[in-house]
């Protein structure tokens, strides 16, 4: 358990004391303060990065944050705003997504990160997910009169998964909690979470299976066919339990994209039609795709190219780039099980970028993991070789 509290270990209880408003208080003055807390925190910090050589992913992490910042600006000055989108949603959700990978690099600089502190961490984060899934559960199906719904809290499980690693010599206790991540993942019915989770959690049974003895690598893979006939069966009891579940099933085998064949082809079209050159290159600026065809693109690729133009598409690819080069450097530096942890995150983050909404939301474990991550690798450079999470 913890014997001190350090800095990292109060910036993360903020950071839950705030996924928490709603649940457990009212939204208004409390969550407002602890954001503007943790914002200047995390800007007073990020300054100070500009004073030394930084590490390709906090480049690219800057220059990510800073158009966002830009566009977000010119968005506060010059737009009246959007029915249900307040003018200052695009930069808010910038800063909480971006800063926090900053700070999290910090704390691990100056040992307050560590591989024990992410372990007693993971336990709060799960309670919480558990917590926000619940509170979203019933807020939407008083809005819609509906009996079951889909849920998004459904993605930030399945952010869980790369934590559950630092429990590699903890077996049961981390395939206690994996079972109580999938149950989530699949209840919340998000097709594109379920997806996500499934490769997730494929690529934990291979970091296993490749880091045990002869002996243990049976053990793995006979907890991996058990895992797969527990999903069949619980697919199978949802399908005939749930109208809803099947409806989601029926509806993926028919190829029905909830609208969103709709909202890809219109903003598509709007894409190569543009005849505004500065609008090709630069965007139309910061909530578009809400002006365009009155939806979020609920992909981040187009959401960039309606927002930010074509650079912002290279900006945003650079991220990614810089972010894939470095899982693929780590492998010859981290240990295993680190190396894996660094892939599934990586492997999270894309691939939400093709169902959803994912760099603008990146969540407190991806931030935290980013940053830890990016830490070492930078240390692995110097060292050769770390043994941080043995």
């Amino acid at each position: 358990m913890l014997k001190k509290l350090n800095r990292c270990d109060i910036y993360v209880g903020l950071w839950c004391l705030y996924m928490l408003q709603g649940v457990i208080y009212s939204k208004g003055i409390i969550n407002q303060s602890l954001q503007l807390v943790m914002l200047l925190w995390g800007l007073i910090i990020s300054v100070n990065f500009f004073k030394f050589k930084m590490p390709p992913i906090l480049k690219s992490t800057l220059l990510l944050l800073g158009m966002y910042i830009l566009y977000g600006c010119l968005n506060l000055i010059f737009n009246e705003g959007i029915e249900k989108v307040p003018n200052y949603l695009y930069l808010q959700n910038s800063l909480n997504s971006l800063i926090p990978i900053l700070l999290f690099y910090y704390f691990t600089k100056n040992k307050w990160l560590t591989s024990n502190r992410i372990r007693i961490y993971l336990p709060f984060f799960i309670i919480i997910c558990i917590l926000l899934y619940y509170k979203n559960a019933t807020t939407v199906l008083e809005d819609s009169n509906k009996e079951e719904i889909t849920n998004n809290v459904g993605y930030m499980f399945t952010s869980l998964i790369p934590l559950l690693l630092f429990y590699s010599k903890k077996t049961l206790l981390q395939y206690s909690l994996l079972i109580i991540i999938v149950l989530f993942i699949f209840m919340g019915m998000k097709r594109g979470a379920i997806l996500i989770g499934v490769g997730c959690i494929i690529i934990l049974f291979y970091a296993n299976y490749r880091n045990s003895s002869k002996w243990s690598k049976l053990f793995i893979v006979f907890l991996f066919v058990m895992a797969i006939v527990a999903i069949i069966y619980f697919i199978n009891y949802m399908m005939n339990n749930s109208a809803y579940f099947a409806l989601r099933v029926e509806q993926s085998l028919d190829g029905n994209t909830s609208g969103r064949d709709f909202i890809y082809s219109n903003l598509w079209n709007a894409l190569i039609s543009e005849t505004n050159i500065f609008y090709f290159f630069f965007g139309r600026g910061a909530n578009s795709t809400i002006n365009i065809i009155g939806y979020f693109a609920h992909q981040d690729w187009l959401e960039t190219f309606c927002n930010n133009g074509l650079l912002g598409v290279f900006i945003l690819f650079r991220f990614f780039y810089v972010f894939g080069k470095s899982v693929w450097l780590s492998k010859k530096y981290f240990p295993v099980m680190m190396f894996f942890s660094f892939l599934i995150l990586f492997f999270a983050s894309f691939s939400k970028t093709m169902f959803s909404m994912s760099i603008q939301n990146l969540n407190i474990c991806q931030s935290l993991l980013l940053g830890y991550f990016t830490y070492w690798l930078s240390q692995a450079f110097q060292k050769k070789k770390i043994s941080e999470m043995d």
